[in-house]
């Protein structure tokens, strides 16, 4: 049995550069692994199993990850893989791209394949723009349609405090609803990090996804009120997060959010812990397995 952590990301800028000719964006991200997360259990099986609140399992991209690393390595193994979910759907916060990603990682172990997390990331970008990344994890820059990853060096380990209105929006509305932007918010936190010394920079997604759902913008302006300064969103929404200057002043900024919410006190998580080898398997044997 294997389980394997699949984690949350935060956009902490995002540049909408442009139409590309397949429909997607350009964007240029500076984006970052954090500890709220899915977990991923995988065990053998003759044949492929999906448990998973997503339905039907099909469109679930834990099974399609499955499935595209079948036919890509020449893989007849099956596995039992289950699905917990902590990470909220349609958020903006990688869940699925995050969940493809660990089942990538972790089948990969289960079944002995050998691939490489260059191959994992190759193949993960047939499923989403964000799985190639999530593969990986850590501190990168996305470019392109999110599918090109540039390693950044790590940051000092970090707290945020992430919030979500318990309602989703859809990526593809927010996105045609956005208007092109230059790049000033990667380019700006890019030299923020040079100089050692960073904040959150802006995403050009906010006021489309606000477009989108209205309620977003006024719950939006609710938390700046109540915490004396403003979330950023992260990818297409409809999630927001803080930077906290210490785990206790994320503490403190978590208790003011409204009662009853989904608020997650989270800190960042850099590569190591989503390499395979340290990825928190718990090798056995799974008596109900076949």
């Amino acid at each position: 049995m294997l389980s394997i952590p699949a984690y949350a990301k935060l956009n902490l800028s995002l540049d909408v550069l442009g139409r590309r000719p397949d429909g997607y964006h350009d964007i240029r991200s500076v984006v970052q692994t954090v500890s709220l997360a899915d977990l991923i259990t995988l065990r053998p099986r003759r044949n492929l199993v999906v448990e998973s609140p997503i339905s039907p399992p099909e469109q679930d991209l834990v099974w399609q990850a499955a499935r595209l690393l079948q036919r890509s390595a020449g893989a007849d193994r099956g596995a039992r893989i289950q699905v917990r979910k902590e990470i909220p759907v349609g958020a903006g916060l990688g869940g699925g791209s995050a969940d493809a990603a660990a089942t990538l990682v972790g089948l990969n172990e289960l079944w002995a394949l050998g691939l490489t997390q260059v191959d994992l990331m190759e193949i993960g970008a047939e499923l989403g723009s964000d799985v190639p990344f999530l593969v990986r994890g850590g501190t990168a820059l996305l470019e392109g349609r999110g599918d090109r990853v540039t390693p950044l060096p790590a940051l000092a380990p970090a707290f945020f405090v992430i919030l979500w209105p318990n309602f989703s929006l859809d990526t593809g509305r927010v996105y045609r609803l956005v208007a092109s932007r230059s790049g000033a918010c990667s380019s700006e936190l890019l030299d923020q990090l040079a100089a050692g010394h960073w904040r959150p920079t802006g995403n050009d997604l906010t006021d489309a996804a606000c477009q989108v759902a209205p309620d977003l913008g006024k719950w939006i302006a609710d938390l700046t009120g109540r915490m004396g300064r403003a979330p950023q969103l992260t990818g297409s929404g409809s999630a927001v997060f803080f930077l906290a200057d210490s785990q206790q002043h994320a503490e403190t900024l978590a208790a003011r959010a409204p009662a009853g919410g989904f608020v997650r006190v989270v800190q960042t998580v850099e590569e190591k812990a989503l390499d395979r080898a340290n990825a928190r398997a718990d090798r056995g044997r799974d008596p109900g397995g076949h």
